[in-house]
């Protein structure tokens, strides 16, 4: 079985209730496939996704430490041992 660790910061973190979650798999799984995992078990929805479904402006998502907007589809798959971050963009003055 593989596993993944996951990173939440901020929010992500609070409705995690703690800091990183190992999320364990079989078979395929994408990075969209774990953040819909994820939502059913923790609520991610408004904070994640537009109501389109697509992801949010407003949060950061990355994997292997690269932010998954700049990434292929076809590079987002999960292997065991990736770690992804969740982090939701904080602004404040």
């Amino acid at each position: 079985m593989a596993t993944v660790e996951i990173i939440g910061v901020a929010l992500v973190r609070e409705l995690f209730g703690a800091k990183k979650l190992t999320y364990p798999f079989e078979g395929e799984l994408t990075v969209f496939d774990l953040l819909e995992k994820l939502d059913e078990q923790y609520g991610l929805g408004n904070l994640v996704y537009n109501e389109d479904k697509s992801i949010s402006e407003s949060i950061r998502i990355f994997l292997r430490g690269r932010d998954i907007r700049f990434l292929e589809t076809g590079s987002l798959s999960l292997h065991d041992g990736d770690t992804v971050l969740i982090m939701p963009i904080l602004a404040g003055g």
